[in-house]
Order: C-alpha cells, then sequence, then structure tokens
C-alpha cells in the first residue's frame, strides 16, 4: 500500500465500542444480523447441533458464537462495507490458524482494526503486524491488537513498556515502521517452532471439536 494511501486510512473511529461492548449481552438480537452477514460466522450458525465432545467443546461452541456475535455486530455499524468484508476476515482468521492463532481471535483482531482504519487492506497489514507483536513480546493477540490501534492514534506508552523505541511525537506511519522493524517475521517463524507447531495443533482441534453435524 502506498505510503499516501495509508496515511488516509490510519484514522480511529470508536462510534461504534458501544455496539462490541452490547454484543454478548444481546445475543439473540445480533443472531439475525449474524446469520444475513454470512462469511465469518457462516461457521457458528450453519447447522442444528453440537458434535458431542464433551465440556470442553461445548465451551468452545459458546466462546465462538459470543465472539462471532461481536464480530457480526462491529460489521453491522458498518453497513455495506462491513458485509463486503466478512468473507475476507472469514480467509484471514483461517489463514492465521496456520500460525497457531485461533481463528475467533483472529477474527476479532482483524474486525478491530478495519473498524479502525475503515480500509481492509490497512487492517489486513496492521493485523499481521499484530500478530508478530504478539509472538514477539509473548503476548495475546488481543492484547497486541489494542496497543497495535492505540499507536494508530499517537499512543505508544505500552509500545515503550514492552521495549519498541515509539515516539509520542512521530507519526502513525512512522510508529508502524518502528514496531515492523523490531518484530517483522516473528509469527512465521514462531509456527515454524515445536511450541508454534503444538499451538496449531491445538486451535485445529478446537475447530473440530466445536464442528457440526
Amino acid at each position: 500500500m502506498a505510503e499516501s494511501e495509508l496515511k488516509a486510512v490510519l484514522k480511529v473511529d470508536d462510534r461504534t465500542k458501544s455496539g462490541i461492548d452490547s454484543a454478548s449481552g444481546n445475543f439473540e438480537k445480533l443472531k439475525g444480523t449474524a446469520l444475513k452477514l454470512g462469511g465469518v460466522i457462516a461457521g457458528v450458525f450453519a447447522a442444528g447441533k453440537l458434535v458431542e465432545f464433551g465440556k470442553a467443546s461445548f465451551d468452545a461452541f459458546v466462546d465462538a458464537e459470543a465472539s462471532a456475535a461481536r464480530v457480526a455486530a462491529t460489521l453491522a455499524t458498518m453497513g455495506e462495507k462491513g458485509k463486503a468484508a466478512a468473507g475476507e476476515i472469514d480467509r484471514l482468521s483461517a489463514a492465521a490458524v496456520k500460525l497457531g492463532f485461533d481463528d475467533e481471535d483472529a477474527a476479532e483482531s482483524v474486525t478491530k482494526l478495519f473498524q479502525a482504519t475503515g480500509n481492509m487492506t490497512a487492517a489486513t497489514k496492521l493485523n499481521a503486524l499484530a500478530m508478530d507483536l504478539a509472538r514477539a513480546k509473548q503476548i495475546d493477540l488481543s492484547d497486541a491488537t489494542r496497543i497495535v490501534t492505540l499507536m494508530l492514534s499517537g499512543k505508544v506508552k505500552e509500545l515503550k513498556m514492552l521495549g519498541i523505541e515509539a515516539e509520542e511525537g512521530a507519526t502513525a506511519l512512522e510508529n508502524i515502521g518502528k514496531v515492523q522493524a523490531a518484530v517483522s517475521g516473528q509469527a512465521q517463524a514462531f509456527s515454524e517452532t515445536t511450541a508454534g507447531q503444538m499451538d496449531t495443533y491445538i486451535v485445529t482441534g478446537k475447530q473440530i471439536g466445536r464442528a457440526h453435524v
């Protein structure tokens, strides 16, 4: 992406925060919207019952539903743009499993970054950066995503706490460059380790456990 284009989309918009916060408490109302959006949430509601893999599988299914509802709530507030993005979010979340990330976590990550930038290309690049940051600093993807989102609005305190020399007065692009220089390629590198392969095995098993028949 050209620098001018990235500059144009790096804007944080928190208008939909209330929609995200209320999603889990209004699941039934959101379910219809989620079904219409398809893509990222299609697998959650596609069939009538859960394969019986025990409580762990049921818990995973419940978590998946709640995560899907949050994603659907955010995309619904973005109108046609949100609907159009659902398939790409689905694809990106599935690809993240190969790096050992939970697909639900990845879907929420890229959705939040899409909400923040209003541009799927930028969200994709920033999501990759968040995954690299998560692996490099051994933090949750949700925390890494929050830190990246804060960086877009010039808040870099947490980056500094992680040992990355970001600057308060620098532009978002300048600080993105600093983070990339510090962590680029870490998600892929980790996925090739024994620990990374184990993470991939675990999240793949979780997907199977919440499958439908």
